[in-house]
């Protein structure tokens, strides 16, 4: 009688069980497929459990949150034993989902809900925030910046906050809404060292490149690991009006030199950029005798290039620019114009006064070289 007895409590837990089984996965069903009338059916059923995750470690909440069924999010959320904190396989949260997808009525509906935690982060320590802000998504940004505890700092692995990534994405009005946020960090920089208006300057995002620079509080001279300002990476990718916007901030630095020594200048006039070269010359302060680590100079660079005569002469045309100025093999623009075979911009120095016998460490001269030059045209 006992053994019978057993069995039959043995089959009455294996088809309770079974009966759960079928309900939750009704539920997760129902979730997806967005059938509200089924949600609030089934979160009344005897022996329902809400937080069922499935195979991928996904609840139904995250289901209704992922494809924006406000109402079903919500009939969750009123759901008795409800864990709107839970975490898939990946670390995302229902309001992770939410924020991805952009779903404004979702975000605000589990930003309200009872213990949620706003700043959860996923395996790659990504949080609801950042993925609003990746998405360009303003209006589910600032909810999530209205939320209670929110903090809008928060470093994903690779270092970048909402506001990085929305500036190195272009999204702008995502960043006017950030750089507005209470406690927000403008000169946050990242596991390379680059902040948001690093970022932009890259990017070349004029517009919030300009909200940043008018942000309190902003540093125009951060540098990141390779010692590269906003300026020197705006000129390096030819964003002349970027540039021109960093030269017209108020503390701008435009004398900063990178881990070479290179300078936003030398690094405009090594492209045979006139137009960002013109713009850095008309710089209050440049100083255009710079030396990077080798002893080069930007005007050595130019005569180097024997396209960049409009360059030569740009910068021969500042007052104050030092024509025999030697790199650290003793090399001066001249020498390397001759050395080159340039022998448009050799004049133009030579014009200038450059230095025709001035030696360098093997003890050459620029004559040597012109003359040889000269020969070898004579009889070619």
């Amino acid at each position: 009688m006992k053994k019978i007895t057993l069995s039959l409590l043995f089959i009455c837990f294996a088809t309770l069980e079974a009966a759960q089984k079928q309900a939750n996965s009704e539920l997760i069903l129902a979730a997806k497929s967005g059938s509200l009338h089924t949600i609030k059916d089934l979160v009344n059923a005897p022996n329902i459990n809400v937080n069922f995750q499935d195979h991928h470690g996904m609840t139904a909440l995250m289901y209704a949150a992922k494809y924006g069924y406000r109402a079903i999010v919500q009939a969750l959320i009123n759901a008795p034993n409800i864990n709107v904190n839970l975490q898939e396989n990946d670390g995302k949260t229902a309001l992770m989902y939410a924020a991805q997808e952009g779903h404004i009525a979702t975000v605000e509906a589990l930003i309200n809900a009872p213990n949620i935690n706003v700043n959860l982060f996923n395996a790659n320590e990504q949080c609801a925030l950042m993925y609003a802000a990746i998405g360009g998504y303003t209006t589910t940004v600032q909810a999530l910046i209205n939320a209670p505890n929110i903090d809008v700092n928060l470093e994903a692995i690779d270092g970048n906050t909402a506001l990085i990534v929305a500036a190195k994405l272009g999204h702008t009005t995502t960043v006017e809404a950030l750089i507005n946020a209470p406690n927000i960090n403008v000169n946050h920089q990242n596991n390379n060292n680059y902040s948001a208006l690093m970022s932009a300057a890259k990017s070349g995002n004029i517009a919030i490149v300009e909200a940043l620079i008018n942000t309190p509080n902003i540093n125009v001279n951060l540098q990141n690991n390779n010692h590269n300002s906003a300026l020197m990476l705006a000129a390096h990718e030819g964003h002349t009006a970027i540039v021109q916007a960093l030269i017209n901030a108020p503390n701008i630095n435009v004398n900063l030199q990178d881990h070479f020594g290179g300078s936003a200048l030398m690094l405009a006039v090594n492209y045979n950029d006139i137009l960002t070269t013109q713009a850095l010359l008309n710089a209050p302060n440049i100083n255009v005798n710079l030396q990077e680590n080798d002893g080069k100079t930007a005007l050595m660079y130019a005569a180097q290039n024997e396209t960049a005569e409009a360059i030569i002469q740009a910068l021969l045309n500042v007052p104050g620019v030092n024509v025999d100025l030697q790199d650290l093999d003793g090399y001066s623009a001249l020498m390397h114009a001759a050395e080159n075979g340039n022998l448009s911009t050799a004049f133009r120095l030579i014009d200038a006064d450059a230095d025709l016998y001035l030696q360098n460490n093997a003890g050459k001269c620029p004559a040597d070289k012109l003359l040889k030059k000269a020969t070898c045209e004579e009889n070619a």
